[in-house]
């Protein structure tokens, strides 16, 4: 995670994977359900962020030994979701009273000495946190009541799937116009400087109505990636439109922002297409974003000359 996305709240895979209501509604639902089941004092689920591990969902009377919200660093195993995190596996402790360690957990300490717990999955792969039930009883987890935690994981797992359909775009995997409005909020509100770009695909609908829209998907896909390859490290990427894409950077000098433009258009001009491909690109350096109406006239207004130049190039 790079600097931007984290100040934006883009960079935690986990965290910008916002919850709905009706999914939060949804979750709530089924972590009572599973207290009630498995006849535990609190069932859980935590999502790993940069700042530790977030208690997002508690059962109703779990709040008793944990609240929504909290956050605690894993530390020397002080965490019990911690070794489900650290292994990527289901971890189950019959009695932490009976081990050196556990005996010291957090959890033992509120008197839960009886753990399972499994790993949930972002839809990047990477961990997104854990579903996890405590009890003061020193007996294994019935089969039924870990197969019900499964599926449950599972279940959990298919709506993240369903959250970052949300906030990307299907076909290229940058962000789409919803992140964007709602990071150009961010960056306005609080007047952040910033670099920004809008790139568009010369003459792309020519292209689509003479190639047919499957090439075209796949000319998008390729655009995207040499943008990846050639824009600043730290940079985020959202689709605007059909063949346009918005960008913000970190301000950095003229220098390099016009060595990435250049370097971008060239890549994309090697591209292998039934017709040459060629960029627009109009860059703007925004010393506070104030106002994002006023940042979209600005880069538009660049981009706007540069197809003046006769497209395949970049304006300021």
């Amino acid at each position: 995670m790079h600097e931007l996305e984290k100040k934006v709240g883009l960079g935690d895979k986990n965290r910008s994977l916002e919850l709905t209501e009706s999914i939060r509604i949804e979750w709530q639902s089924i972590v009572d359900l599973l207290a009630e089941i498995a006849g535990v004092k609190a069932a859980l689920i935590k999502r790993l962020n940069y700042n530790g591990l977030e208690n997002i969902i508690v059962n109703t009377g779990g709040d008793e030994y944990y609240q929504v919200g909290s956050i605690v660093q894993p530390i020397n195993n002080n965490v019990y979701c911690q070794k489900v995190i650290e292994e990527d596996a289901a971890v189950e402790i019959v009695d932490a009273n009976q081990d050196e360690i556990w005996r010291h957990s957090s959890g033992a300490k509120k008197g839960l000495t009886n753990y399972y717990g499994l790993p949930i999955h972002n839809p990047e792969g990477q961990i997104y946190g854990t579903v996890c039930v405590l009890d003061d009883k020193s007996e294994p987890i019935s089969p039924e009541v870990k197969e019900f935690i499964a599926k449950t994981a599972k279940m959990i797992e298919g709506n993240l799937g369903i959250l970052k359909m949300g906030i990307t775009d299907g076909l290229t995997g940058v962000y789409n116009r919803r992140s964007m409005d709602e990071t150009m909020e961010i960056l306005t509100s609080n007047l952040m400087p910033a670099d920004i770009m809008l790139i568009d695909v010369d003459h792309f609908k020519e292209f689509n109505d003479h190639y047919g829209h499957l090439t075209g998907d796949k000319i998008l896909k390729e655009v995207v990636a040499a943008m990846r390859d050639c824009l600043p490290q730290e940079s985020l990427i959202f689709r605007y439109g059909g063949d346009e894409f918005f960008v913000i950077c970190l301000p950095t000098s003229r220098e390099i922002k016009v060595q990435a433009a250049k370097n971008l258009i060239n890549q994309v001009h090697e591209i292998k297409a039934p017709r040459q491909l060629t960029l627009s690109v109009g860059i703007a350096e925004i010393a506070k974003c104030q106002d994002a109406k006023k940042v979209f006239a600005q880069v538009d207004e660049a981009l706007y000359r540069a197809k003046n130049k006769a497209r395949n190039t970049y304006s300021f």
